[in-house]
Parts: C-alpha cells; structure tokens; sequence
C-alpha cells in the first residue's frame, strides 16, 4: 500500500463545487401573529425592570456622593494636617473628629 491509499483525505474532492445553502428568512408574518398578551407581558417586565434600576440607583447615589466628597476632605486637609504634625502637635489633634 502507497501513502496516498491509506490518506483519510483520499475522498476529498478538492476542485468540486461548494454547496450554496440558501438563508432562511424570517417570515414577516410571524411578529404579528404574537398575543396581545405576549406583548403586554414583556412590555410589563421591561418596565418593571427599568423602575428597578431606578430604585436602585436613588439607594446607592447618596453613598456615590460621599465617596467623592470625602476623598475631597481628606486631600484638601492633608496639608494643613502636615504642617500641624511638623509644629508638634499630634496627628489626632491636628484634625478634628
């Protein structure tokens, strides 16, 4: 037996046509035969969802507010709290609580 009897690619046609499978195309029909209730049941969790989000938001945003905020403090503070600590004075009574 030859190398090229015994080859798994000896079927293989190389220079044979390619078969063209045809797309599918959706039907257009098919989005008008949904229920009114399909419809009004994804409509209702779409806002459902949204008015979560939103609650969620209103909870979190007075803490997204002072993170910045305090970052602010801290950064403006710093060198006043140095110049107190390089006069003597304690750190814990350079700022106070």
């Amino acid at each position: 037996m030859s190398v090229e009897e015994t080859s798994p690619d000896r079927d293989r046609d190389p220079g044979g046509p390619v078969p063209v499978v045809a797309a599918r195309r959706p039907d257009p029909d098919r989005r008008l035969s949904r229920s009114w209730f399909s419809v009004g049941f994804r409509a209702g969790l779409g806002a459902l969802a949204a008015y979560w989000l939103v609650l969620a938001v209103q909870h979190v945003e007075s803490t997204l507010m002072l993170v910045p905020l305090s970052l602010v403090i801290a950064i403006s503070a710093d060198p006043v709290v140095g110049w107190l600590t390089g006069r003597g004075l304690r750190r814990s009574w350079a700022w106070p609580r």
